[in-house]
């Protein structure tokens, strides 16, 4: 067995529960109206203190079917009984068919909620077969009404601590009962009634076995449960489907983004860290580190995203295969309640990664419009530009105070783009091609290295927008003559700054040559 889905609709800490002014048939009435389904109760009543019969004091009366002829006044008249219970309340309920009772097979209700906590009368004295056999007062022969202990049907090997959930589990399954209680934090049963007995100011403080964050009953007192039928299980899959279907698509493309163009960014990085070391630039190395790392979190969040994707379409596949059962029998509503928890928890799980993931994303690919990139190399120049312009093509890396994360498979265009998104924020980029790009956006820059022994770059043979090398070229800046004392460089790497924050000015920072080429 396990904890009912619908117990967390009306269980107690559901907000119908705490609502104690509104009539609890009309709060389980409106639930079920909200599914656009017809709630259905039997044997809805109480007996009062003062042996009259009537609806529970919570419960809006149920209108009467309109006669055929008109009644007599007589009839009218409201029946009175003396000491027992009326046993034209669910005639023969818990006892008719006691021995043959088999819990956990078939389903009558599929809700409940909370209703009082009294001194039952049919706990002391409506108990036909159980402990308090001895002290049954209500025989009428096959019209006695008997309440159903869990632990008289339930073997010991079996049962479960006591939770609101365990007991109607158990309940749910017993015909002709409309309530069931917990007396004393354990002892539940199933009742198709119950009477309020006079009784002290004790209240129901004795904690569930099962969930100590609950109480169940008290040690005279029983928690009195109302249970009922919404019989909207088959319209809750649908729409919990549905639910995780809309996001299932939207994850999907997400993730698998995430993973591809990440893939490539660690990759490179990895391979870029290892050079720059070599070649004796610390700083380009340690921000390259930082871009691995972070190439590597975002390829975890992608593929957890897409583990969730392959559960909602196995999910749905098992959805498919619990539709059209009987739901009458315990088993298949059982099943088809546990397949919507799960579309419950998993639909749960992705939606919040996918919103987790799209904020990572946004860091890793700032949001730019990528129609309108041309014509950003007249806002930017590398930064050699306002150093030694006789360098300005060289290879050159940079380090500085970093805006965010470092901006991943994004061309210098797109780079540059990202940085003009920053409004202020943002004074030029670092920059790293092989096969893709990675650059880091800055907000200062504090040290330049540029390589003199490297020739100017070429560009890339096929790229969808102009990486920094094609830039340099277009704008026809002065390329400096192969020789000897130069080898091409093996990847691009470009420090580009913002025209508005250095024409004119002097680069605050800490320039260094390196008359060699990294390898």
């Amino acid at each position: 067995m396990r904890s009912t889905l619908i117990a967390v609709y009306f269980g107690q800490t559901s907000a119908l529960v705490s609502e104690h002014q509104t009539p609890h048939s009309v709060q389980w009435k409106k639930y079920c109206r909200q599914r656009n389904v017809v709630p259905t109760h039997t044997g809805y009543a109480q007996v009062g203190k003062t042996d009259s019969i009537h609806q529970h004091p919570h419960q809006q009366p149920a209108a009467a079917a309109a006669p055929t002829t008109a009644a007599p006044a007589a009839a009218t008249t409201t029946p009175k009984f003396t000491t027992d219970p009326p046993v034209w309340r669910g005639p023969g309920a818990g006892v008719v068919g006691y021995n043959a009772i088999q819990p956990f097979t078939e389903v009558f209700k599929d809700g409940f909620l909370k209703v009082d906590c009294v001194k039952d009368a049919m706990y002391e004295h409506g108990d036909k077969f159980g402990n308090n056999k001895d002290n049954f007062k209500y025989n009428h022969g096959l019209k006695s009404t008997s309440i159903v202990h869990y632990t008289e049907k339930v073997p010991k090997e079996d049962r479960e601590k006591m939770t609101y959930s365990v007991c109607f589990e158990f309940c749910r399954g017993i015909k002709d009962m409309s309530f069931f209680g917990i007396h004393n934090g354990r002892d539940c049963y199933c009742t198709p009634y119950f009477k309020a007995m006079a009784s002290d100011s004790e209240i129901c403080d004795s904690v569930c076995e099962g969930d100590e964050s609950l109480t169940c009953g008290g040690k005279s007192k029983s928690q009195l449960f109302s249970m009922h039928v919404c019989d909207s299980t088959e319209d809750e899959l649908a729409a919990a489907k549905q639910n995780g279907l809309s996001i299932k698509d939207k994850l999907n493309t997400l993730s698998t983004q995430m993973v591809d163009d990440t893939q490539l960014a660690q990759t490179k990085s990895d391979m870029m860290q290892k050079s720059l070391g070599q070649a004796g630039d610390p700083g380009a190395s340690d921000i390259l580190k930082k871009s691995r790392v972070w190439s590597g979190k975002n390829i975890a969040a992608g593929e957890k995203g897409k583990e969730l994707v392959q559960q909602i379409i196995a999910l749905e596949t098992t959805t498919t295969g619990a539709t059209g059962k009987d739901l009458s029998q315990y088993d298949n509503l059982n099943e088809v309640e546990d397949i919507i928890r799960q579309w419950g928890h998993v639909t749960s799980e992705a939606k919040r990664l996918f919103d987790d993931n799209v904020k990572m994303w946004e860091l890793a690919q700032p949001p730019i419009d990528k129609l309108d990139l041309t014509n950003w190399d007249k806002h930017y120049r590398p930064i050699m530009h306002f150093v030694d312009k006789k360098h300005e093509a060289v290879p050159s890396t940079c380090t500085g105070e970093l805006v965010d994360e470092p901006v991943l498979s994004y061309t210098a265009n797109e780079c540059a783009a990202a940085c003009d998104s920053l409004v202020g924020r943002c004074v030029g980029f670092s920059f790293f091609w092989s096969d893709g790009g990675v650059c880091f956006l800055y907000s200062k820059f504090k040290a330049v290295q540029y390589y003199t022994g490297c020739e100017p770059a070429e560009p890339a043979p096929v790229a969808p927008v102009a990486p920094v090398a094609e830039f340099l070229q277009t704008n026809q800046l002065a390329v400096q003559k192969k020789s000897s004392s130069t080898q091409p460089a093996p990847f691009e790497a470009q420090c580009i700054a913002k025209l508005q924050f250095f024409e004119g000015t002097s680069l605050k920072a800490n320039i260094k040559e390196a008359n060699r080429c990294f390898k």
